[in-house]
Protein backbone atom coordinates (compact mmCIF):
# COMPACT_ATOMS: atom_id res chain seq x y z
CA UNK A 1 0.00 0.00 0.00
CA UNK A 2 1.42 3.38 -0.94
CA UNK A 3 1.37 6.49 1.18
CA UNK A 4 -1.33 7.86 -1.13
CA UNK A 5 -3.73 5.01 -0.35
CA UNK A 6 -5.53 7.02 2.38
CA UNK A 7 -6.25 9.73 -0.22
CA UNK A 8 -7.75 7.14 -2.55
CA UNK A 9 -9.89 5.70 0.25
CA UNK A 10 -11.06 9.20 1.29
CA UNK A 11 -11.87 10.09 -2.32
CA UNK A 12 -13.89 6.91 -2.88
CA UNK A 13 -15.80 7.39 0.39
CA UNK A 14 -16.59 11.02 -0.46
CA UNK A 15 -17.63 10.06 -4.00
CA UNK A 16 -19.97 7.36 -2.68
CA UNK A 17 -21.45 9.78 -0.12
CA UNK A 18 -21.97 12.42 -2.82
CA UNK A 19 -23.70 9.93 -5.13
CA UNK A 20 -25.97 8.78 -2.29
CA UNK A 21 -26.78 12.39 -1.37
CA UNK A 22 -27.53 13.25 -5.01
CA UNK A 23 -29.86 10.26 -5.30
CA UNK A 24 -31.69 11.38 -2.15
CA UNK A 25 -31.86 14.95 -3.46
CA UNK A 26 -33.19 13.81 -6.84
CA UNK A 27 -35.91 11.75 -5.13
CA UNK A 28 -36.89 14.72 -2.95
CA UNK A 29 -37.04 17.01 -6.00
CA UNK A 30 -39.24 14.52 -7.85
CA UNK A 31 -41.57 14.24 -4.84
CA UNK A 32 -41.81 18.02 -4.53
CA UNK A 33 -42.60 18.44 -8.24
CA UNK A 34 -45.17 15.64 -8.04
CA UNK A 35 -47.17 17.65 -5.48
CA UNK A 36 -47.91 20.28 -8.12
CA UNK A 37 -47.57 22.97 -5.45
CA UNK A 38 -45.62 26.17 -6.05
CA UNK A 39 -44.60 26.61 -2.40
CA UNK A 40 -43.97 23.98 0.25
CA UNK A 41 -43.11 24.84 3.84
CA UNK A 42 -42.14 23.14 7.08
CA UNK A 43 -42.73 26.27 9.16
CA UNK A 44 -39.09 27.32 9.13
CA UNK A 45 -38.27 27.47 5.42
CA UNK A 46 -40.16 27.59 2.15
CA UNK A 47 -39.27 25.60 -0.95
CA UNK A 48 -40.50 27.51 -3.97
CA UNK A 49 -40.83 25.80 -7.35
CA UNK A 50 -39.94 28.13 -10.22
CA UNK A 51 -40.13 27.29 -13.89
CA UNK A 52 -38.02 29.20 -16.37
CA UNK A 53 -36.70 28.86 -19.87
CA UNK A 54 -33.05 28.92 -20.77
CA UNK A 55 -31.81 29.54 -24.28
CA UNK A 56 -28.72 27.69 -25.44
CA UNK A 57 -26.65 28.13 -28.56
CA UNK A 58 -26.73 25.15 -30.90
CA UNK A 59 -23.02 25.09 -31.69
CA UNK A 60 -23.41 22.60 -34.53
CA UNK A 61 -25.72 24.99 -36.39
CA UNK A 62 -23.61 28.03 -35.45
CA UNK A 63 -20.47 26.35 -36.78
CA UNK A 64 -22.22 25.70 -40.09
CA UNK A 65 -22.41 29.49 -40.61
CA UNK A 66 -18.75 30.11 -39.77
CA UNK A 67 -15.48 29.28 -41.47
CA UNK A 68 -12.52 27.66 -39.68
CA UNK A 69 -10.81 31.00 -38.94
CA UNK A 70 -13.97 32.47 -37.38
CA UNK A 71 -14.46 29.35 -35.27
CA UNK A 72 -10.82 29.50 -34.13
CA UNK A 73 -11.18 33.20 -33.24
CA UNK A 74 -14.26 32.48 -31.13
CA UNK A 75 -12.85 29.37 -29.43
CA UNK A 76 -11.88 29.62 -25.77
CA UNK A 77 -9.64 27.03 -24.14
CA UNK A 78 -10.11 26.07 -20.51
CA UNK A 79 -8.31 23.60 -18.28
CA UNK A 80 -10.40 20.68 -17.04
CA UNK A 81 -9.21 18.41 -14.26
CA UNK A 82 -10.69 14.93 -14.24
CA UNK A 83 -10.22 12.21 -11.65
CA UNK A 84 -10.91 8.70 -12.90
CA UNK A 85 -11.21 5.63 -10.74
CA UNK A 86 -9.75 2.50 -12.29
CA UNK A 87 -10.06 -0.84 -10.54
CA UNK A 88 -6.81 -2.75 -10.29
CA UNK A 89 -7.04 -6.48 -10.60
CA UNK A 90 -5.07 -8.58 -8.15
CA UNK A 91 -2.37 -10.67 -9.77
CA UNK A 92 -2.25 -14.27 -8.59
CA UNK A 93 1.19 -15.20 -7.26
Amino acid sequence: MSNTAPLVVAFLAAKAAAEAANATLDAAKAAILATGLETLTDGRVDVVVCLSERATLDTKIAKSYLDAAQIAAATKTTVVTTLRVKARLAVAA
